[in-house]
């Protein structure tokens, strides 16, 4: 990851100016404008600088170059609580204060000055443009891989692309008191559908809550059964509890991770009333073998997601849970409007995250689309009319805002985490003690998660048995190993998961046993998530298969 500087604005005023000696100053604005280091500086920087411009420029010329430094640089907007410790401060420059306590805020790396003494007392270390070149930035390029920490997700990283943005899409919603609901989510929801291709998308409170919802109005209840794949969050399987109906695991595909078509067909009784496509860790479901299976086993297609059997009249709902798979696609066509519906989740991890919880359902049927209005809003059309049993499953105005902006980076950072992920591929792919994942042929992968299995058995190359040793298969249990590892060596890793849902103490009372599902059982003995997020850098992701390799040589 870039390093995070706050430039003085002495710098910008050195540069414009030709004064003697300011090309490192100069060296360091190219840079991040190539965005090589990630340029940040405190709101009351352009006041001054326009100030000084316009002594010696006209005032067009003068505001052409702020403008152009605004399209470069966050803003760390001056507040209260900033300025009350500027004003605090021992030092006696009052705007030099104000930037070490921005600085300080937004846990900078550096201060780039031209006048180091006046920045004594900051906490965050200030150089000169030639010292931070010479000394910070060179050896930074330079460092050995050994020093480097490697977060398993890094939030922070998002905030150089939204921060500015959502500072004043959250002052808006705040200034107009639009704290549920309103133009913000009713503006996300149009956007975030439309990119679906969904007719009809809204915001909820939480991924939880949409699954709950889907299968809530899809009439789902007691003495129903909901297909629901073993190998996933247990939110999955709230939405069926939530409605009072009986979950039915089914086991894992060994190459998709997501639940096996083929293994369908013997989970459907007579009380199944939905099957719950997960498309997990951002790869896309099969549900066109899904769909297939029904229709060999007597069921006709009626509408999208609807399966009608041919002679007893039983209907079967498939609905997808696309909580790990923001514009993911299956074939071509974008999740979330393969099924008859289906849900999301924004909880702040996810590729698209609020800053809080959050969630949204979709569908193209229009009597569905009432339903969910109605459920997520105490059951009303209107106001204290309430025609329904509903819930209060309504989005808050915030996350709306938040959402709305960093959908507008989505495709950027879907990218960002495909190029991660081919990178780990590449430099992993001769790692004989470990499976990687695979993109099916039917899918685009958006990588929520790169879930690698280190193989508990000796002989095996990617997933593939070659030779036992005279004893049989001796097993290693390497997994917590690296993670062990991994973390002693800076690099933050996560289980997902390390306990299937037939095994979950919760669902005891439904008879499940360990080995009923061995894949998903293999894979919560085996799997491992590496880091993954859009911005990690080629040395980050490095450094990390470096650390692999190591440990698997020891």
């Amino acid at each position: 990851m870039s390093k995070k500087i706050l430039v003085d604005v002495n710098i910008f005023q050195d540069v414009l100016s030709n004064r003697e000696g300011a090309y490192a100053g100069a060296e360091i604005l190219n840079l991040i404008k190539k965005k090589e280091l990630e340029g940040w500086v405190s709101a009351n920087t352009y006041g001054i600088l326009f100030y000084l411009q316009r002594k010696v420029n006209s005032e067009e010329k003068a505001r052409k170059y702020v403008s152009q430094i605004l399209n470069d640089f966050v803003i760390i907007p001056t507040r209260k609580r900033l300025i009350q410790h500027a004003l605090e401060s021992d030092s006696p420059d009052f705007e030099d204060n104000i930037q070490i306590e921005s600085a300080a805020q937004f846990t900078m790396d550096a201060i780039i000055t031209r006048n180091k003494k006046d920045f004594e007392n900051s906490r965050v270390p200030a150089y000169t443009p030639e010292e931070y070149l010479e000394n910070v930035f060179g050896s930074h390029q330079d460092t050995k891989s050994q020093s480097l920490t490697v977060p398993f997700l890094d939030l922070k990283a998002q905030l150089k692309d939204v921060y500015n943005d959502v500072d004043d899409e959250i002052t808006k919603i705040i200034s107009n008191t639009a704290f549920v609901m309103g133009k913000s989510v009713a503006e996300f929801e149009r956007a975030f559908g439309s990119i679906h291709n969904s007719k009809y998308c809204y915001g909820v409170s939480t991924g939880t809550a949409g699954n709950h919802m889907v299968l809530w109005a899809l009439g789902v209840g007691p003495g129903d059964e909901v297909i629901i794949p073993d190998n996933t969050f247990i939110a999955t399987a709230w939405g069926a509890t939530l409605c009072g109906a009986k979950p039915v695991f089914v086991d894992c595909h060994t190459a998709s991770y997501n639940i096996d078509p083929s293994k369908v067909e013997a989970a459907i009784t007579e009380k199944t009333k939905a099957i719950v496509a997960v498309h997990l860790y951002g790869q896309a479901a099969d549900v066109g073998v899904i769909s297939e299976e029904l229709m060999v086993n007597g069921f006709e297609l009626k509408e999208k997601g609807v399966f009608v059997h041919k002679d007893s009249g039983q209907t079967i709902y498939l609905v997808e849970d696309c909580a790990q798979a923001h514009i993911g696609e299956h074939k071509g066509t974008r999740v979330g409007g393969l099924g008859i519906a289906s849900s999301f989740s924004f909880y702040p991890g996810k590729n698209l995250g609020a800053y809080g919880e959050g969630g949204a359902v979709m569908t193209d049927s229009e009597e569905l689309a009432k339903k969910f209005k109605m459920i997520r809003d105490h059951g009303a059309e209107q106001k204290y009319y309430h025609q329904i049993y509903g819930h209060n499953y309504r989005m808050e105005g915030i996350q709306g805002a938040v959402l709305g902006v960093k959908l507008k980076h989505l495709e950027d950072w879907t990218n960002g985490r495909r190029r991660v992920a081919a990178k780990y591929k590449e430099l992993l792919k001769d790692v004989e003690q470990i499976k990687l994942p695979k993109e099916m042929d039917y899918a685009k992968h958006v990588y929520h998660l790169f879930v690698i299995q280190v193989n508990s058995e000796l002989g095996i190359v990617n997933g593939s048995k070659l030779v036992n040793s005279e004893e049989g298969i001796v097993k290693s249990a390497r997994r917590d190993e690296l993670q062990k590892y991994l973390n002693e060596n800076g690099i933050a890793t996560g289980l997902h998961y390390p306990v299937p849902l037939h095994l979950q103490p919760c669902f005891e009372h439904l008879g499940y046993k360990k080995g009923d599902f061995p894949v998903s059982e293999e894979l919560a003995e085996q799997g491992l998530s590496l880091p993954m997020y859009a911005e990690l850098t080629d040395e980050q992701i490095g450094y990390v298969c470096e650390k692999v390799k190591e440990f698997f040589k020891k």
